[in-house]
């Protein structure tokens, strides 16, 4: 001891004190550019998305212009003299762009009556209207279509396409509108058309399906962090991973005013005079996160696409929590060589230094990890969305919060038929109670909403997990024409895995897993998020009331996976790829102060009686005679002791009813070294021993080493149990 001492003069606790400081000004460093770069190559990773993007929707849409530039030299040089040759000439240019929907040519009522010979053969209709539509059905030829509308009305949706043409006097986009022959949505590129007297004869359109258009961009809406929306020319929802908000031609503005978004509403009001790129702050109420707004113009079409983007990829603690137990570890060196520094003559300070230390260290450790827990759910705004990497991996149980993001998920990760029916279901938790530490009950509302009184054959879940259950039917009510909810009450037993592994510092998850009725594969259960408010909180689904003992509720959200089964339990139904089924989770962090109570205090009395028994263990003190110490009252004292401990150690293994080691078994590990330790050191006074760790000024070193050894040893097994 005394040469390691003379080894650790004060020249070589200057060097480690400048070592020790450098490693903390490195990893301080390291973490702040890893959340700068972090940052950039997010917002660099989400304007090359969109720019991709962009330039593919402009190149999806393309052909619609060169449709329509192909017909207008010929219209209006008055090159065709017939119905037939006008019609094979729409039908040659339809012909030559098989992207587009229908195509075709509106004469002007009034210019027809200017010149009634125009077209040889062509019958205006009543209203002194003459058109020629061709329109493709499942990639076949262009078959000709009746206009059974007055396309000159401009307070019908369905003639945007000319009205806007014939208004405007120039060539642009209109729509979206809704074809009732089609039934399905369409956006139309017009370009008037003019004679050699530059009079408004007509309009030359081509009409593209706006179905195909949202496809296209769900399935690459996905940013690397968020995600995408695209408005028309005069800032018509055109696409939005939520489908309500493309439903009754919603403006952005409209959507600005609802939600009360300044930002978003300033930004309508300038969509015209809007540059061609740039972006704002902007705080989206559906993901609940700051984000930062990018809008870029698409061009040639007046288009604007829309990029939402978070400011950060996740919480420093989420994301970064591994740089940030190296900083701990970094600060914690600094504060051994700075204290060894300061109480270079005062040994026993520097001893109790060095263990209060690792404590503060220790307490460090375990608080940063129950901020992660409460960060929320621990992932970037790619995951609370959908993140289009995400679909490389499995995309099984990905946390989803919002309805766009289910909607992007699903397109993303699962092949959606067409003959599936979509049932939107909810759930509100009442209670939930632990029955056994791999089991629990769960009662509360389950409720589906349906379009249609002959689907409620369809309505209703199983809960594939349970050990037993019941589902009361308490209401089936009518909420507007053509829209019905029909709500259970339910209470079920069920047994799932829980992880304990860093228990008492741990986060669990309770989650009600629900598969379509009679398990069958034309149903999926859709995540209703209207049925819950809208807003900042993330534990929706939860009765306020909720107790749950020992634990803190931290977040909720739905999530899909796909459970294969060996069998097809006697359905030929079932041959395909399983239908996804629903979970609805709520994450919960343990109460700490629980297990600190019934387990650390036991435990810390144990090591403080220990160190009691090492402190009168001298061979030259008169203490030790006063108090009638011994060799075998010592190892006496501790075997004890050590019932105690092997007691409250069996005790918590039966209540986990765990088969792996648990991070509050490491503090039994090292309360039975000391124990050991302690009893060896007691044995050793006793002996007439040559032994200089003994001997040392009457068994110092055992002393000085005690608490800095146990503080020490449980700071490493906190990092390595959190890291």
């Amino acid at each position: 001891m005394t040469a390691l001492l003379r080894f650790l003069d004060r020249r070589t606790l200057w060097i480690g004190l400048g070592l020790a400081t450098l490693l903390v000004a490195t990893s301080a460093l390291l973490f702040l550019h890893g959340v700068k770069q972090d940052a950039k190559a997010l917002q660099a990773r989400a304007q090359g998305s969109m720019d991709t993007l962009a330039r593919e929707i402009h190149d999806s849409l393309v052909p619609a212009h060169t449709l329509v530039a192909s017909l207008a030299p010929a219209l209006e040089s008055a090159s065709v003299a017939s119905f037939e040759s006008l019609t094979e000439t729409v039908r040659s240019a339809a012909l030559r762009t098989p992207q587009a929907y229908g195509s075709g040519v509106a004469f002007d009522p009034a210019w027809l009556r200017a010149h009634p010979g125009f077209v040889a053969g062509a019958a205006p209709n009543a209203l002194g209207q003459f058109a020629i539509f061709l329109v493709r059905r499942n990639d076949s030829a262009p078959q000709p279509r009746a206009i059974l509308y007055d396309y000159t009305d401009t307070t019908l949706e369905t003639s945007l396409w000319y009205t806007r043409a014939a208004r405007r006097k120039k060539s642009g986009w209109a729509g979206p509108y809704f074809g009732q022959a089609a039934k399905t949505h369409f956006v139309a590129y017009s370009r008037p058309l003019f004679d050699s007297r530059h009079q408004f004869m007509g309009v030359a359109f081509a009409t593209m399906s706006l179905s195909r258009l949202r496809e296209q961009v769900a399935g690459k809406s996905g940013l690397s962090e968020g995600y995408v929306t695209l408005l028309s020319d005069n800032g018509t929802i055109l696409y939005h991973p939520r489908v309500e908000m493309m439903e009754g031609n919603q403006t952005i503005r409209t959507v600005a005013a609802q939600t009360n978004n300044t930002a978003l509403l300033q930004f309508s009001d300038s969509l015209d005079k809007a540059s061609l790129k740039g972006e704002l702050a902007y705080h989206s109420i559906y993901t609940r996160e700051n984000t930062r707004l990018k809008y870029q113009r698409i061009p040639d079409l007046g288009w604007t696409l829309l990029g939402v983007v978070p400011d950060r990829s996740g919480q420093p603690w989420c994301t970064y929590h591994k740089q940030l137990f190296l900083f701990v570890l970094a600060l914690l060196v600094l504060g051994l060589w700075l204290w060894c520094l300061i109480s270079w003559r005062y040994i026993w300070l520097r001893s109790a230094g060095v263990a209060l230390l690792f404590i503060a260290g220790l307490v460090t450790l375990c608080t940063l990890a129950v901020q992660k827990y409460e960060s929320g759910i621990c992932a970037p705004l790619s995951v609370l969305v959908g993140d289009a990497r995400q679909q490389e991996h499995d995309c099984s149980r990905t946390p989803l919060t919002n309805s766009f993001a289910a909607s992007a998920y699903m397109n993303r990760c699962f092949e959606v038929t067409h003959a599936m029916r979509s049932i939107p279901t909810g759930v509100e938790l009442q209670t939930i109670n632990f029955t056994s530490a791999y089991s629990f009950s769960m009662t509360g509302y389950l409720w589906q909403r349906y379009r249609n009184r002959a689907d409620t054959a369809l309505l209703g879940v199983e809960f594939p997990e349970q050990e037993c259950a019941s589902l009361t039917l308490t209401y089936d009510d009518s909420l507007a024409p053509g829209q019905y909810v029909r709500g259970w009450r339910f209470a079920v037993n069920i047994r799932q895995p829980f992880n304990y592994r860093r228990y008492p510092v741990d986060k669990e998850e309770f989650w009600l897993r629900m598969a379509p009725k009679g398990l069958s594969p034309d149903i999926l259960l859709e995540p209703d998020f209207l049925g819950y408010r809208q807003g900042r909180s993330s534990l929706f689904g939860i009765d306020q009331n909720l107790v749950l003992p020992h634990w803190k509720l931290l977040n909720t959200n739905f999530s899909y996976a796909v459970n294969q089964s060996s069998s097809n339990y006697g359905k030929r139904t079932l041959t395909g790829n399983p239908t996804p089924e629903l979970y609805f989770s709520l994450h919960v962090r343990r109460n700490i102060l629980d297990a600190f109570i019934s387990h650390f205090i036991p435990l810390l009395v144990i090591v403080l009686m220990l160190f009691a028994i090492l402190w009168v263990g001298r061979k030259q003190s008169s203490d030790s005679k006063i108090l009638g110490f011994s060799s075998l009252s010592g190892a006496s004292g501790c075997s004890g002791l050590f019932f105690i401990a092997i007691y409250n150690h069996i005790s918590v293994r039966t209540a986990l009813g765990v088969s792996e080691v648990v991070y509050m078994e490491c503090f039994f590990f090292v309360t039975y070294a000391a124990i050991l330790f302690v009893s060896l050191n007691a044995i050793l006074v006793g002996m007439d021993d040559k032994s200089r760790f003994i001997n040392h000024n009457d068994n110092q070193i055992s002393r000085l080493l005690y608490w800095p050894l146990i503080t020490g040893i449980l700071f490493v097994c906190t990092f390595v149990a959190f890291w």
